[in-house]
């Protein structure tokens, strides 16, 4: 893959294994440039459990009734880390909303192992700082609006600005990080 200023930048890798009874069958590198994070699960609270739940070995079904799984691993992470939360579902009835909250740090270090705090803290390989939210306001997939919250970094120290449309207003960090859902 050619290697980008975008890339440089926001590019990361995760590594996919597949463990079929007991040896591994194969393994794949795959570039990306966000982390979408299914927020579903009873255990997902917040970012770290997102993240925990995307890393955990995933149960494969095989036809010979062997036992298979998937592991994924990050290997290589961004400078600048963009994580989505699958805020929609889809289903036989259509797109749905998932109304849950889900909170996220000011800073959210992440571990070699790929998780928050759940790793050696001697593994830290980076410390990433919230830079924005993005927040869909609306029950479903077909309606709503989208607003911004963003940092701005000064010389007299960082504020928050909400972006709605044409209109900025400044907000406080609390504020952000109560934007959960």
């Amino acid at each position: 893959t050619e290697r980008t200023l975008v890339t440089a930048v926001f590019g990361g890798e995760v590594e996919t294994m597949i463990r079929y009874s007991g040896t591994w069958a194969s393994a794949v590198r795959e570039p990306w440039m966000w982390l979408s994070l299914d927020i579903r699960p009873s255990e997902v609270k917040d970012l770290n459990d997102a993240l925990n739940h995307f890393l955990q070995p995933e149960k494969l079904s095989m036809q010979d009734d062997k036992k298979a799984s998937k592991h994924v691993r990050v290997t290589l992470w961004p400078e600048v880390l963009v994580i989505h939360l699958k805020r929609f579902h889809f289903d036989d009835q259509g797109g749905q909303k998932v109304n849950k909250k889900i909170a996220y740090p000011e800073l959210f270090p992440v571990h070699a192992e790929g998780s928050g705090s759940k790793a050696s803290t001697s593994g830290v390989m980076r410390n990433y700082a919230l830079s924005s939210v993005v927040l869909h306001h609306g029950k479903k997939l077909t309606e709503g609006h989208y607003t911004a919250m963003v940092r701005q970094e000064s010389e007299r120290g960082d504020s928050w600005v909400k972006v709605d449309d044409e209109s900025t207003s400044s907000v406080t960090q609390d504020e952000v990080l109560a934007q959960q859902q």
